[in-house]
């Protein structure tokens, strides 16, 4: 049988999103703290078995985590209390007499008002309102270098639009598609753009 001689001093630090329980011992401690019922949890337990100096320890456990209860608090101290039991267990492996249980709670008070306020003024926004120009485009046609002169009439394989005249039928010919690209390379060559210049 296994007797341990330890004398505790307990402390529980709750934090926003922590809750502690933090020991000192008398003799350097070299067992093991958990959770009850998750042991073998590695958020919920702590093993000392190395420990050969320190005789203040402590288990750090998240809000939520390791089935830690919520419970919410009505009436004068209204608020939430979460809480769950840790064992202090004086061997690495097995459970022992001397092994402690502890109900650790923090409680975290609802606040209804406040003492002091400092009052608002809403900040106006303005209003910012862009549109952009649209852009002027035209098309012209020049012969013999994309330098020489203006276009106002020409053949099918220069134009790439042509209207003829039969009779009082007007006929229109398109060999040019709407991106720009010939539609009978027999009639219109392919184009070549110059993007530096925006022009073809």
């Amino acid at each position: 049988m296994l007797r341990f001689k330890q004398r505790f001093i307990k402390q529980v630090e709750c934090g926003d999103s922590a809750l502690s329980l933090v020991f000192t011992t008398r003799t350097p401690f070299m067992g093991r703290v958990y959770v009850r019922g998750l042991a073998d949890d590695e958020r919920c337990f702590r093993s000392f078995a190395d420990n050969l100096e320190q005789t203040t320890f402590s288990i750090v456990i998240q809000i939520g985590d390791c089935a830690m209860q919520k419970q919410r608090i009505r009436g004068s101290l209204e608020g939430v209390m979460f809480s769950l039991t840790v064992i202090v267990s004086f061997h690495s492996t097995f459970v022992t007499t001397a092994d402690r249980a502890y109900r650790c709670m923090c409680f975290f008070r609802t606040i209804k008002r406040l003492n002091s306020a400092i009052d608002m003024v809403p900040i106006s926004a303005l209003d910012l309102h862009s549109s952009m120009k649209v852009p002027s485009c035209s098309y012209t046609i020049h012969t013999e270098s994309v330098e020489g002169p203006e276009v106002m009439y020409a053949r099918l394989n220069l134009n790439p639009m042509l209207e003829k005249a039969m009779g009082y039928i007007w006929k229109r010919y398109i060999s040019v598609d709407a991106d720009g690209c010939p539609i009978d390379r027999t009639v219109q060559p392919n184009l070549e753009y110059d993007l530096k210049y925006n022009r073809v």
